[in-house]
């Protein structure tokens, strides 16, 4: 099923070995450097409608953050000061010269958290929706954000989120859906049936309950 977030671009991803994460990425283009950081929640995909204009003057990366899309999760919060330090070792793995960095709510978090520990690393910062300190957020709406778990799903099925998910369990219908449970990760190399481009898009889906304290796992093979 095609989103608002996707397009038919063929998915050119890889996974990079930084910080004891297998963190995805995909490349698209030629020249200047520009990394776009997805939102909570999201992917990379989410850039998809715009990254092929891009690509015609950048040489441009989107990223699955730790436990999103598929980058699979680890033993570590969901930490914007720690992703800073993936997409750092990333820009050093892929030995880019002080790229540009768009980043969008979560994604700009880790923007802005990458130029500020790393600033030799970043060149240029553009930052959408994103705070610098939790008491930014107006009280009811981080009453709302500790709402987003593991029993919000029922209600965020039609959301294109949750669309950009649903792929994998098209491919192994042997794999069951479990929330919540605890600790075991989902891992993409489960789905050994599909490619990299379908596949492990619900590795972070379970990510949304952890948010906010709850243990949860995604998929089972």
């Amino acid at each position: 099923m095609k989103t608002d977030w996707t397009t038919d671009v063929k998915r050119t991803g890889q996974y990079a070995d930084v910080n004891g994460i297998k963190l995805y990425f995909e490349t698209h283009g030629a020249g200047r450097p520009l990394i776009l950081l997805h939102g909570g929640l999201g992917s990379g995909e989410m850039f998809g409608p715009v990254v092929p204009k891009l690509a015609e003057r950048h040489q441009v990366v989107t990223v699955d953050l730790q436990g999103h899309g598929r980058t699979a999760d680890i033993d570590r919060p969901i930490d914007v000061r720690l992703m800073a330090g993936d997409i750092a070792a990333l820009i050093e793995h892929l030995g880019l010269a002080k790229p540009d960095l768009v980043g969008y709510s979560l994604g700009g978090g880790v923007a802005l958290q990458t130029a500020a520990q790393y600033p030799t690393k970043v060149r240029r910062l553009g930052v959408v929706s994103a705070n610098i300190r939790p008491d930014a957020i107006y009280p009811e709406m981080r009453a709302q954000q500790g709402q987003v778990n593991a029993a919000a799903i029922e209600f965020m099925k039609d959301t294109p989120m949750y669309r950009l998910r649903s792929a994998v369990f098209r491919c192994r219908r042997s794999s069951s859906l479990r929330m919540p449970t605890w600790r075991r990760r989902a891992n993409t190399s489960r789905f050994s049936n599909c490619s990299v481009a379908d596949c492990g898009t619900a590795a972070g889906w379970a990510r949304a309950g952890r948010k906010a304290g709850t243990r949860s796992r995604s998929c089972r093979a």
